[in-house]
Parts: C-alpha cells; sequence; structure tokens
C-alpha cells in the first residue's frame, strides 16, 4: 500500500501531511479541551434535569445504528446510577471510554469523592452530551419519531427505486454513481479548508488550540455620531405600553391574528382567539413560558 501511495507523494510529503491533520484534529481524549468551564456551570443545572432521566432511558422508544449502540446501552444504565447510594467505576463498567475530554477530570477525579468513587451529575451530563451529539449525527434516533426519526425508514423501497430512478436523478441534476457526487463534494469542502488556511496567519484574530478554531472576543463597534440624541429622542417618543397591549392593538388595526388557522381549516374561531395568540406570541417571543 506504501509504495502505491510513493508514487503520487513522496513519504516526506505524507509525514508532513500527517502532522498537520494531527495538529488541526481534535482531541477527544485530552482532559485540556477548554469546555472545562462551562461545563462546570452546566453541573449546577442537575437538579432540574434529573427527574427526565428516567424518561429519557425507558420511555421513549430508542433505536440506533451501530455507531450509537454503546450510547443508547450506557443512557439506558443511568437509571441503575441514579439509585446507587455512592455509584463507583463498577457501575459504568463498559461505557467508561464514552467519558473523554474534560469530562474524565469532572466524572472521576472529583476532589470531595474517594476513587473508584465517581461524580454522579458529571457522568450524568456527559453521556447526555454524547446522546445529542448522536442524534444530531443520526447515530441514535427516536422510533416513529418525526424529527429525530430514523431517516433510513424513509428511504424509497428497493422496487420503486428501481422504476422511478432516472427520474429522481435527473430532476436532481445527480449521476446515478454516487461517488461523482462525492468527489465534487470534496473538491468544494477541499477548497474552502484551503481558502480559510491561507487567510490564518495574516489573522490574529484566530487561533487554534488543541485542535479547536478559537475567536477573538468581538468588540463593540463605536457608535456613531449624533447616535445618542437620536437614540434619546426617539424613546422619548415611543408610548408607554405594554408588549401584549401593542400586540392587540396591531390586530385591531390590522386584523393580523384573523390570519391564524385551525390545523384541520375549520373557520369556527373562539370569541377571544386574538387575547390567546397574543400571549402566545409573548410567551414565545420572550422566552417567558405560559405561566406569566
Amino acid at each position: 500500500m506504501l509504495d502505491h501511495i510513493e508514487q503520487v507523494v513522496s513519504r516526506q510529503q505524507l509525514a508532513a501531511a500527517a502532522e498537520t491533520v494531527l495538529e488541526l484534529l481534535p482531541l477527544p481524549t485530552t482532559e485540556d479541551d477548554g469546555d472545562l468551564e462551562w461545563r462546570v456551570e452546566l453541573l449546577d443545572r442537575f437538579g432540574t434535569v434529573r427527574p427526565f432521566v428516567d424518561m429519557l432511558a425507558s420511555v421513549i422508544p430508542w433505536g440506533c445504528a451501530a455507531a450509537g449502540s454503546p450510547i443508547l446501552a450506557a443512557l439506558r444504565a443511568l437509571p441503575r446510577l441514579m439509585a446507587a447510594r455512592k455509584p463507583g467505576r463498577e457501575h459504568i463498567k463498559g461505557f467508561e471510554d464514552l467519558v473523554t475530554g474534560s469530562w474524565r477530570r469532572l466524572v472521576f477525579h472529583n476532589p470531595k469523592l474517594d476513587p473508584p468513587l465517581i461524580d454522579r451529575p458529571a457522568y450524568t451530563f456527559c453521556i447526555l452530551e454524547a446522546l445529542h451529539a448522536a442524534l444530531r449525527r443520526r447515530d441514535v434516533y427516536a422510533v416513529g419519531a418525526d424529527k429525530w426519526g430514523n431517516p433510513r425508514a424513509r428511504l424509497t423501497e428497493e422496487r420503486l427505486w428501481v422504476r422511478e430512478r432516472q427520474a429522481v436523478l435527473t430532476a436532481l441534476g445527480l449521476d446515478a454513481d454516487p461517488a461523482v457526487h462525492l468527489r465534487e463534494l470534496a473538491e468544494m469542502l477541499d477548497g474552502a479548508y484551503r481558502v480559510v488556511a491561507a487567510g490564518l496567519p495574516a489573522n490574529a484574530s484566530v487561533s487554534l488550540k488543541g485542535g479547536k478554531l478559537h475567536l477573538a472576543r468581538l468588540e463593540a463597534a463605536p457608535e456613531p455620531e449624533g447616535f445618542t440624541a437620536a437614540h434619546d429622542a426617539v424613546q422619548a417618543m415611543l408610548p408607554r405600553i405594554d408588549y401584549p397591549e401593542l400586540l392587540l392593538e396591531v390586530h385591531a388595526h390590522t386584523g393580523m391574528f384573523d390570519y391564524f388557522t385551525h390545523i384541520t381549516g375549520s373557520h369556527v374561531r373562539r370569541d377571544d382567539l386574538d387575547i390567546t395568540l397574543a400571549a402566545l406570541t409573548v410567551a414565545r417571543s420572550c422566552n417567558v413560558g405560559l405561566t406569566p
């Protein structure tokens, strides 16, 4: 295999490329991954997450691809960890490889716990973070779900694909050989990486640390001349009115809420539907929930 490679590039070029790749790739096994600080803050929210662990582990019908099997097994084992009085490494046997990066320090090296005890909140959040990543990759999916379901279940049956293949490929402008499309995507990605890499040496706001790209904090742009006076003048002219009342007044002038229709297509409307829609708009846009 190496003989074939050396027909294209020299061994020195290959070694240099490998070093570059290792420098750029994230190192999940290192504990210094830059995420320690926000993960420590995350542990303060364990009380909010804990009641939902059983539901995640046993109520939702999960499915997975081969890559998601260890994560799903670790998720289903979480209730046993929750029930343990003093959880230790024996409670996560077989799942320790899932604890990577700064999670290792938080899970295994809590100064308040004596080995082999582990930090229960840290391990729980570690598995939940792995579950979220697996859901985004579709390695784990919720059976029957729409957004987070199994995308493979929506593939066209083989007998239908044979009949409709040419029409579909023509409509999408794709070649029958997937390697052609993949090669085009690879060339686009390679070009984008090269453009970014070419600009890195001259960009003092960007740095690479631990295989991750770090951007310098953006400073606020200076306010233009006259901004303060114009801002204060506009603020003084604005009427003091509650947000819900403003929505209802705009509705009274424009009838904007009349364009909301029932999902069934029914034209029957409650007399106070405008108030309900105003309340929903406030709850969603201000992120205050429905209770206020």
